[in-house]
This record gives structure tokens, C-alpha cells and sequence, in this order.
């Protein structure tokens, strides 16, 4: 039996550049000036933040001890595809000096023998939980450090959950004029960074839609936000280099704002490519269906 397959509509074949990106901005994310305290053993979904973001951590400790750090769930926290935490002291990135399967340690800088504590800023990725985890472990799993410690005393913790707040006022088009800083030793030390980018995108001629997407060459890992939206995460593993831009959160005709944050992986964090594409296409006529 032959079955003939009902047309298709034709699509108009259609010219549209592709739109390449340089940024306004870019910079070092400025530290939160507003920190939460949190209890001993408690975690930031204790306090109502179920988000997969990155958050902020503070405490101090007396320079030059061994700092540990902890987290929930018998995995390694850095090297692996297990959450990751970035520390820093006097704004430089702290490199990691050893791990096991329930913590990892930092060598404090300075004299131990000098009775001196140093802030500590440290920056958490969660990663979110595999898709077929059990109930009991994500009841058990919570978001966030376990805990922090110095010699055998462990420290207070205090957090703040400002990334994705940041992205989503940025891509609103606020703070997009600042003027692009150079390549310090702020920016490359930073914990987190941001890239911002402006663009118009043109009309499109009359009865015809086509999508969009962008497309990133970068190191790091972070968060892609248009037009006070977060698109989603952009990880330097893989590589995803192209992602697709819901055409509602576009403004077509119109100014576009883009904005990535982006945490240093080991080769650091960096965009060195963006562009808007355009997806245009012209559908060709299905082919006859022979069912036998």
C-alpha cells in the first residue's frame, strides 16, 4: 500500500546575518554587603533557597592554619563532578591542597604564629542531583557547604544568594554602560565574573517567524540571563556551545540585553566568542511513504 503524506507548507527562504557580539562589560562580581547568618548544621534550603545557583560564603580564620571544608554527601567536592567551592582570601583564588571523600583543604596564607584571623570568602556550584536519585537521598542531600573548619573547631558560616539577582537586573539593561575593565589581576582572581552584551535584532518580514540562538566560545562554568531571563546554566564541560533563546524573551526590532556570569574552572574563566544566529530554513516536500 502507498500512503501519500499531505504537503508540507513551504517555508520562504529568508536573509538574516548572524550578529557578532562584543561586550559592554565586563567585570569581577562585586561581594555581597549583606550576609545571612546561618546556624551550626544548617543549610540554605533551611532557609527557603531551593535554587541551583551559586552562593556566597563567609567566615574567618586564624592565618596560616589548614582550612577544611565540607559538604553533604560522601563524594569529592573538587576534581569530579561533584559540587565545587572556590576559596579566597585577600582577593586571590586559594589553590587546593588536598581532598578525600568527605572534605577538602586550604593553606591559609600568613604566620600561624601571629594571632591574626583573615576573611574568607568562598563561592559554592551546586550541581543538582542525578535525575534518578531517591527520595531519601534528596531529603538527605542538602544545598550547600556542610561545614567549615579550623584545626578541630569549626567555624560560623554566613551566606548570600546574589548571583542570580545580579543577572537578572543586569539583563534588564542596568549597569550595561560601565565602562569595560582591563585584564587585571582583580578580574582573573575573581570568583565570579561578568560579561554583558547589547544587540538590536531587526524586523522580520511579514508572516515569517524564525527562532534564535546563541552561541558561546567560553572557559568556566556559570549562567546565561536576556532581557531579565535566565536561559539556564552554560558549562564548559561537554562542550554546549549553542543554545536556543525562547523568541518571547527576545525583543525583536528592538534592544537586546545579554548577560553571562561565569565562576574559573582550571583554564579559567573567559568568553572568547559570542553571536546571535539566526535559525532560517526553507522545508522541502516530504517524500511518498511506502508502508508494505
Amino acid at each position: 500500500m502507498v500512503t501519500e503524506l499531505p504537503d508540507t507548507e513551504s517555508r520562504p527562504a529568508v536573509e538574516a546575518d548572524t550578529i557578532r557580539l562584543t561586550p559592554d562589560m565586563q567585570m569581577a562580581d562585586p561581594l555581597p554587603t549583606r550576609w545571612t547568618k546561618l546556624e551550626k548544621g544548617e543549610c540554605i534550603d533551611h532557609d527557603g533557597i531551593y535554587g541551583r545557583h551559586f552562593v556566597y560564603y563567609r567566615t574567618y580564620a586564624p592565618q596560616g592554619k589548614l582550612l577544611e571544608v565540607g559538604r553533604i554527601g560522601h563524594k569529592l567536592i573538587n576534581g569530579t563532578d561533584a559540587d565545587e567551592v572556590l576559596v579566597s582570601v585577600q582577593g586571590k583564588i586559594l589553590p587546593m591542597l588536598k581532598e578525600d571523600a568527605y572534605s577538602v583543604f586550604y593553606q591559609l596564607p600568613g604566620d600561624s604564629a601571629i594571632n591574626r584571623k583573615l576573611e574568607i570568602v568562598m563561592l559554592f556550584e551546586s550541581k543538582g542531583l542525578h535525575h534518578h536519585t531517591k527520595k531519601i537521598v534528596e531529603d538527605y542531600w542538602g544545598i550547600g557547604l556542610n561545614y567549615v573548619r579550623c584545626g578541630d573547631k569549626e567555624l560560623s558560616l554566613e551566606y548570600a544568594y546574589t548571583e542570580n539577582e545580579r543577572g537578572l537586573n543586569l539583563s534588564k539593561g542596568g549597569g550595561l554602560q560601565e565602562k569595560i575593565l582591563p585584564e587585571t589581576a582583580e578580574l582573573d582572581e575573581s570568583l565570579l565574573s561578568w560579561y554583558s552584551y547589547s544587540f538590536t535584532l531587526p524586523e522580520q518580514p511579514r508572516g515569517v517567524w524564525f527562532p534564535y540562538h546563541l552561541r558561546l566560545e567560553h572557559s568556566g562554568n556559570g549562567f546565561i540571563y536576556i532581557n531579565g531571563h535566565c536561559i539556564g546554566r552554560c558549562w564548559q564541560k561537554g562542550p554546549q556551545h549553542e543554545y536556543y533563546i525562547p523568541e518571547c524573551w527576545l525583543n525583536i526590532g528592538g534592544e537586546n540585553h545579554l548577560v553571562v556570569s561565569l565562576c574559573p574552572t582550571r583554564d579559567g574563566a573567559e568568553i572568547r566568542g559570542a553571536e546571535i544566529i539566526p535559525v532560517t530554513w526553507v522545508a522541502e516536500r516530504r517524500e511518498k511513504l511506502v508502508v508494505d
